[in-house]
């Protein structure tokens, strides 16, 4: 994505959004940065609310006015702590306004900010934040950090995978919108392309989303995926799907819902499905368990730059490429920002598992999620070489590694093995 992503960092106190925007405009991203704080923001959030509470009353499209300060944005940049905004009621925190804001604004994708400002790298999800409602959790001092910004080999440093693009996010989210908008009544399941056999390798929290006493997982629609959102309060969650499902229905209902099931759909794809690395692969993890497919098996730095070759076959061998991966590949790619595959495809061919038994030795190497690159493993434990970690992942790959940078802290550490 070339163009300049235009960035909204919204938080209760003035030094510390300006702090923020600057550290943003000082890492010369493609990215413009406006601040919304202090009086500013509980004025934007008070209307936005107010005009949410008389559209979801009068259920009249009319009555919706967009909020002027949220508009001709792609990602909002929320601080976690917005105690400082004097609202009445409960204090409000980022969790509390990022359905609103993605349900009821343009606004493309979201990031929380400063959650948990003691932990860089998650070793229970490697996700950021796995119960949050944002896109993304970071803290501030990440975000000057090039792997957000530009999707190419990172140089040696913290650089964890699970990190998106942004500027990609953000393009892939505009796909994704559209995407549920035009197919609302399809199954996802079918829409995906999911194989039949890879409802045995999803984990009970992936099956959980798709299944209810009323659909089976390939039955479940966009718009029913819309039924298990939490970024809402329950009741205004109720009141949006009925105005959306109305003989004449709300177009602004219909684009709150639109937008809300890209966003779930997107977090559970990549926390739930993609995360354990048993149903759906990407191409870290699949270089690690089948080297055999790669050009230079031999030689760790091919294995790194296989992770970003942009265009098939990926760095992998074209008649194995073409024969028995490429059937593989999960063609959806509004909703992976690199290339991913089947796994149960894969795993279930018996070409492949004898090519794997009959390979010649390759290198004792780990991938190290915290940075993105394949490591050798030191012959002599020396206290050097790579951290195992278990995840708290549903799967049959729970124990991954990490390189463990300087400076970084890594949480929980009873997550670490040895």
């Amino acid at each position: 994505m070339d163009e300049t992503v235009k960035i909204l960092v919204c938080d209760d106190q003035q030094n510390q959004c300006e702090d923020t925007a600057s550290k943003l405009r000082s890492a010369r991203h493609a990215c413009s940065v406006d601040c919304l704080s202090g009086n500013d923001l509980r004025d934007a959030l008070t209307a936005l609310f107010s005009g949410i509470s008389e559209f979801l009353c009068t259920g009249q499209d009319s009555s919706w006015t967009p909020i002027r300060s949220f508009d001709g944005y792609d990602m909002a940049i929320v601080d976690n702590n917005l105690s400082g905004l004097e609202f009445e009621g409960a204090r409000l925190a980022a969790e509390t306004v990022i359905g609103y804001l993605r349900a009821f604004t343009d606004i493309a994708y979201i990031v929380s900010l400063n959650k948990n400002p003691s932990v860089d790298f998650d070793l229970r999800y490697m996700f950021g934040d796995y119960q949050s409602q944002a896109d993304l959790a970071l803290n501030q001092d990440h975000l000057g950090n090039p792997r957000l910004w530009t999707w190419t080999s990172p140089t040696d440093g913290f650089a964890p995978w699970y990190w998106p693009c942004l500027p990609d996010a953000v393009a892939r989210r505009r796909r994704q919108v559209e995407i549920v908008r035009a197919r609302s009544g399809e199954s996802v399941w079918e829409t995906l392309q999911f194989p039949t056999d890879s409802r045995h390798y999803l984990s009970y929290r992936a099956k959980a989303k798709l299944m209810t006493d009323a659909c089976a997982m390939d039955e479940t629609t966009f718009r029913g995926f819309f039924d298990r959102t939490k970024a809402l309060l329950p009741a205004d969650a109720l009141a949006l799907g009925r105005l959306a499902d109305k003989p004449v229905r709300s177009a602004v209902a219909i684009d709150a819902v639109v937008r809300l099931v890209a966003g779930d759909l997107d977090r559970w794809l990549r926390r739930d499905v993609l995360g354990p690395q048993d149903a759906l692969i990407d191409m870290a993890h699949l270089v690690a368990r089948m080297p055999f497919l790669f050009e230079g098996v031999e030689d760790i730095r091919r294995w790194n730059a296989a992770l970003y070759c942009g265009q098939p076959p990926f760095g992998m061998k074209d008649d194995l490429y073409a024969s028995y991966v490429e059937p593989a590949l999960f063609r959806a790619d509004a909703w992976q920002g690199s290339p991913c595959f089947w796994w149960p495809v894969l795993r279930q061919d018996e070409v492949l598992t004898r090519m794997f038994l009959d390979s010649p030795p390759w290198p004792d190497a780990v991938f190290c999620e915290d940075t993105s690159t394949f490591v050798e493993v030191p012959e002599a434990d020396d206290g050097t070489g790579p951290l195992e970690f278990e995840s708290e992942l549903e799967g049959s790959w729970p124990r991954r590694f990490v390189l463990g940078v300087s400076g970084k802290q890594y949480s929980p550490r009873s997550r670490l093995v040895g």
